[in-house]
């Protein structure tokens, strides 16, 4: 895909293998294993985040215990893995299965939820994934911003069913913001977080393929459909990703990643009208995400338009006050504009927020116009 249409990959951090690994995989459902081995079938190397090795076990029982009420066990589980020296560190775009998040003790959320279900299944809690409705994050990731959803862990306790999230802690009572998925969902996710790396990295064959069988696969998970649009995009297939993205709006009308990918692709087949019936669809959906905005920005950008991508960016960034890219992109797009005092001022004040970013050190050599005197 190109540069335009890689500003609105959108990336799912709730986002494998075990080879080597002589262990028992916690349980997991009939439709995971399905899942698992007709990839295989397609020539899919889809592994099984899941597995732990029977050291692992030994070590969680050895330290957590069998002992005590679900909701005691998954207590003494969160301190093991948070509290102490080796606590378990948040780190966003890494995306690594059970045992070697075990070692490792860092990961993004995907990770996490991938670790916390392994080891509570050993302890013998029923435990599984969660999606969030409400929590949304955004990664940058070189001068794209990437939008993710939310998975976490949920474990039931007799008739009660709970969560545990670490980075959006909620009461118990809240585990209506969050949709139960079953294990093959989960992977679906997982490795569609991975397709979406190798997509970043240029490897776009083998990111469809995999995005292909998934979103085939689990077909309620909207990040999916989602994911392949913007592989398809990549390969230079806009009409193949209209037709995508057209099937899983009948399916999820109120996915706002779905509009942006379709906005980017009617303009890519220069169907303007057709792109602004999705932006204003997609705005009423997405209320005020500010990936649709980002979005609409860099093609505003890429067009010329750099009053709207003006409007655009400055719309994004109110929302994303921390985001170096939005700075960066919005400086861009007001020198191009003709407001240079508006874009040396913020091109200071990003400087100053990011002092040590590659990236903002870099852009002065492409606008000689921010070099100091």
């Amino acid at each position: 895909m190109g540069s335009k249409v890689a500003r609105a990959l959108v990336c799912i951090v709730a986002l494998a293998g075990c080879g080597g690994i002589a262990a028992s995989p916690p349980a997991r459902s009939p439709r995971a294993t399905a899942l698992l081995v007709d990839a295989r079938h397609q020539g899919l190397a889809l592994e099984d985040p899941l597995v732990l090795d029977d050291a692992a076990v030994a070590m969680a029982r050895e330290n957590v215990g069998l002992h005590g009420l679900p909701r005691e066990r998954m207590q003494r589980l969160l301190r093991w893995l948070h509290d102490g020296p080796t606590a378990f560190r948040h780190a966003p775009g890494v995306t690594v299965r059970a045992h070697e998040a075990l070692r490792t003790r860092r990961g993004d959320c995907m990770t996490h939820a991938v670790l916390f279900v392994s080891l509570a299944r050993a302890l013998g809690v029923d435990a599984f994934f969660v999606h969030a409705r409400v929590a949304r994050q955004y990664l940058e990731a070189g001068d794209t911003l990437v939008a993710t959803t939310h998975v976490a862990v949920g474990y039931r306790e007799g008739a009660s069913g709970y969560v545990v999230d670490v980075w959006n802690p909620v009461s118990e009572w809240r585990l209506a913001y969050y949709r139960p998925l079953d294990d093959a969902e989960a992977l679906a996710l997982y490795h569609s977080n991975l397709a979406v790396y190798a997509l970043l990295d240029g490897r776009i064959a083998e990111a469809e393929a995999t995005l292909r069988y998934l979103a085939a696969a689990a077909p309620a998970v909207e990040e999916l459909a989602s994911n392949l649009a913007v592989a398809l995009l990549r390969g230079g297939r806009p009409a193949a990703a209209l037709r995508v993205l057209d099937d899983a709006l009948t399916r999820s009308p109120g996915y706002g990643p779905l509009y942006t990918n379709a906005y980017l692709a009617a303009e890519a087949l220069g169907d303007r009208a057709r792109a602004q019936r999705y932006a204003a669809r997609g705005r009423e959906a997405t209320r005020g995400d500010p990936i649709f905005a980002f979005a609409r920005g860099v093609r505003s950008f890429e067009a010329e338009d750099y009053a709207g991508a003006i409007a655009a960016f400055e719309q994004a960034l109110s929302t994303q006050g921390e985001s170096v890219v939005l700075h960066l992109w919005l400086v861009r797009a007001y020198l191009a504009g003709g407001h240079r005092e508006k874009g040396l001022a913020l091109y200071d004040r990003t400087r100053r927020l990011a002092p040590d970013d590659d990236r903002v050190r870099a852009l002065p050599g492409r606008h000689p116009e921010l070099q100091a005197p």
